[in-house]
């Protein structure tokens, strides 16, 4: 909170998402002689959180920083159980949202006077003199009410967002330039040639479609040139770029698999709509590349009830326990073995391998599954703090459903020899304490790769997706029913 150009500090009360999206928040708000106010309810929520598959960590590490300031009793942080419903009879005193406006409403109502014509300063209250009384938050809902039901307090009360940690990463199309004369002539795949002057804010790995002589390529951002790319790429199955509408080329999709095969990229964020052919294409890269890697391994944030952990309650194997979350994956694997099938007159479907006498598995030559098929391996996000994932092909989908901080975790865990394809939607988050500006999708895209100083860094990579191929019908949804 940047507090500069205020002659005092500020009267701060904090969210429980606010803290959900930066463990450091507290102290970060702390900074400037502000006074942090912690609701009783927000310790409330946080103490439910602390076992949260999703947030556990983050509302244990918050848990530990009000526990060590409690201790010293630092004298700029308080709990409060302070609740005051006057004035806001149409909050329902049983929601913890509406709580925590309370406790904002009592805290104001305690150091200022209500007037008829202004908001006066108490006088003799000069141990609370704040320039400001501000809830910060990152849910619009409280946002709105706050603003409603807090107007009367005027320019003295303000409600703000959590400035620190959000991000808004550049989910632009990709680029495109004309050249006339500059770049060689008679461009093909594989042609290099010198990055253009207006094109050297883009980072490396990036795509740029080049419009040249009439025709349309594209190419890739390596160091400070650009290398054309095949536009007839295909993976496994023969899976190639899905056309546009029929017709027209798709680009991201071109782009995507290029970087998902570069060895020198180890890091691939795929960011767009339901429907652009992310998951899927993820998948063919990884199974295309199979000798290369030791384990295909695909790991997807599951949303449980009332964010609790209830797979271990489940009966049966992982797989039968998260089979729910995993049906989307199967569905992709199938498609990927019928294209197989229909694309390779040789084909011949691999058998299940018998079973020992001795095994509790039922023996017998039935066709595996299409996870055993291919070798694709399932890991739950819930359990990985601590692994180190060496020579693996990871694809962790859904993953705007992630935290900053569990981003962080996952990719901390790579190995050598690894590559991480990130696949998600910014605009379905299904996590109450995530926004777009917030979630670990939107951080990663931004810090390793927007806010990367220079070129960036080669072994990241980012592709937006912008149109949905999954049907004519989808598109139209897409295109005019809106987000």
């Amino acid at each position: 909170m940047d507090t500069k150009n205020e002659r005092n500090p500020n009267l701060l009360v904090v969210d429980t998402n606010v803290l959900i999206s930066d463990p450091d928040a507290i102290k970060n708000l702390m900074s400037g002689g502000n006074t942090v106010y912690l609701p009783y309810v927000v310790l409330d929520e946080l103490e439910n959180l602390k076992n949260s598959p999703d947030v556990g960590y983050v509302a244990r590490k918050n848990l530990n920083t009000i526990e060590e300031l409690q201790r010293k009793k630092v004298k700029n942080f308080v709990i409060t159980q302070e609740e005051s419903f006057s004035g806001l009879k149409k909050l329902d005193r049983t929601k913890n949202d509406h709580r925590i406006i309370a406790t904002f409403n009592s805290l104001i109502r305690h150091r200022l006077q209500a007037g008829k014509e202004e908001v006066k300063r108490k006088t003799n209250d000069d141990e609370f003199q704040f320039e400001k009384f501000k809830l910060i938050t990152n849910d619009t809902s409280m946002i709105i009410i706050c603003r409603d039901f807090l107007k009367v307090y005027g320019d003295y009360v303000l409600v703000e967002t959590y400035k620190r940690n959000r991000v808004k990463p550049k989910l632009e199309p990709i680029p495109s330039v004309s050249l006339k004369n500059e770049g060689p002539s008679g461009m093909g795949p594989t042609t290099v040639f010198s990055l253009p002057s207006e094109l050297k804010k883009i980072k490396e790995n990036d795509g740029v479609i080049v419009r040249k002589e009439g025709k349309e390529h594209l190419a890739m951002r390596k160091a400070d040139n650009l290398k054309v790319l095949d536009p007839e790429i295909k993976l496994v199955g023969g899976i190639k770029a899905r056309p546009l509408n029929g017709n027209g080329s798709n680009w991201p999709q071109v782009l995507a698999m290029h970087q998902m095969l570069d060895r020198d990229i180890s890091c691939i964020f795929l960011e767009g709509g339901a429907g652009t052919g992310k998951t899927l294409l993820a998948l063919a890269a990884g199974i295309a590349q199979a000798k290369r890697y030791d384990n295909i391994v695909v790991m997807r944030p599951m949303e449980h009830l009332g964010g609790k952990d209830n797979v271990g309650f489940l009966k049966g194997s992982l797989m039968q326990k998260i089979d729910p979350w995993l049906k989307p994956i199967e569905y992709n694997l199938k498609f990927i073995y019928e294209q197989m099938k229909s694309n390779d007159e040789h084909f011949r479907p691999r058998q299940k391998r018998k079973k020992s006498k001795n095994s509790e598995e039922e023996n017998g030559d039935s066709l595996p599954t299409f996870f055993e098929y291919f070798n694709v391996q399932v890991e739950t996000l819930d359990y990985i703090r601590g692994l180190t994932m060496p020579k693996i092909f990871a694809i962790i989908d859904e993953s705007q459903n992630l935290s900053a901080m569990k981003i962080k975790t996952i990719i901390s865990r790579a190995g050598d020899g690894s590559k991480f394809v990130f696949t998600g939607d910014l605009s379905q988050i299904d996590v109450k304490y995530l926004t777009q500006e917030t979630s670990g999708l939107a951080h990663a895209i931004s810090k390793l790769h927007d806010k990367m100083p220079g070129s960036g860094s080669p072994m990241v990579a980012t592709t937006i997706f912008t149109d949905s191929i999954r049907s004519p019908l989808a598109k139209l949804a897409v295109d005019r029913l809106g987000h």
